[in-house]
This record gives C-alpha cells, structure tokens and sequence, in this order.
C-alpha cells in the first residue's frame, strides 16, 4: 500500500490518493492515524473540499485521532497557520483538536499551549491567549523556545485593551 500510496502521490492523483489512505488508516485506524491528518490536509490543499475534510476532522476527532496527541496538535496548528485554510478557519474544530491533545499531554505540552492560545488570538480571546501562552512560557526550559514563546506572549499583550 505504501508503493500504491508514493506512485499516487507522485503522479498527483488526488482521488487515488485518498483512496489509498483509506485503505492504510482501515487495517490499524490508531497505528495508522496520522494518515488522517495526511487525508484531511489533503482534502484542503489539494482538493479543496473543505466540507469533505472537515466532517472527516470530525469523525477522526472521536476515533482515528481521539489518542494521537501529536496529531491533534498538527491538524489545529494547521487551521490556524496553514494558508490553504484561508476564509475556511474553522477555529471550533481548532480548539477542539487542541483542547484534547492537551488533555492527553495533561496541560503540561507548551506547544498545545501555544497552539491554543493561537486560536484564542485569532477568535479575539485576548485574555485567553495571554493565559495560554503564560501556562506555556512556564514549561518551557529551553532558551530559545522560551524567546519565541515570549515573543508572541509581548504581542498578544500588545493586542490588549487598555483598561
């Protein structure tokens, strides 16, 4: 499948390439879930069949991806950042991915954080995404990291009304 997957992929065959997915996500719908992500974003750039990827999103929300925290994180990092989701934010299903991967992490993986506080942001949650970042900043040691963190933290701030 993996062969019939890369030939696909290769000679841009987007309806092969859905399909072939479908085939690799049935035999180990967990083992396999990261191909969802793989499904949706390719429904989005590709297809752009928004509604197809996101009742997909939906589905897998509660099965494929329900445990796959890393892949939560991508897919509402995704929503929010990746241009070909342009006039097609849906910052619900963002939160929605984010908060469970979140809880899989138990509020302790700064980038879940920081994804989250980027939808809070972007839905005008000011305070909300001050917050996240803050809990965010909190966990991360690593300097750099910490910069970029805080960064986005002095612009979020920045954002804020006075008062």
């Amino acid at each position: 499948l993996m062969t019939e997957l890369q030939t696909a992929v290769q000679s841009e065959d987007t309806p092969g390439v859905l399909a072939t997915m479908d085939k690799i996500i049935a035999i180990d719908p967990e083992i396999n879930s990261n191909f969802a992500v793989f499904k949706i974003q390719t429904l989005v750039e590709k297809s752009k069949d928004f509604p197809a990827a996101f009742a997909y999103l939906d589905q897998a929300l509660t099965s494929t991806l329900k445990n796959n925290g890393d892949a939560l994180t991508a897919l509402a990092g995704a929503i929010v950042e990746n241009p070909a989701f342009e006039g097609h934010r849906d910052l619900k299903r963002a939160r929605a991915a984010a908060e469970r991967a979140s809880v899989l992490a138990e509020q302790k993986a700064p980038q879940i954080l920081d994804t989250l506080g980027k939808i809070a942001f972007k839905d005008g949650d000011v305070n909300g995404a001050i917050g996240y970042q803050e809990q965010a900043i909190a966990l991360v040691t690593e300097p750099e990291a910490k910069a970029q963190l805080e960064a986005r933290l002095a612009e979020y701030k920045k954002a804020k009304p006075a008062g």
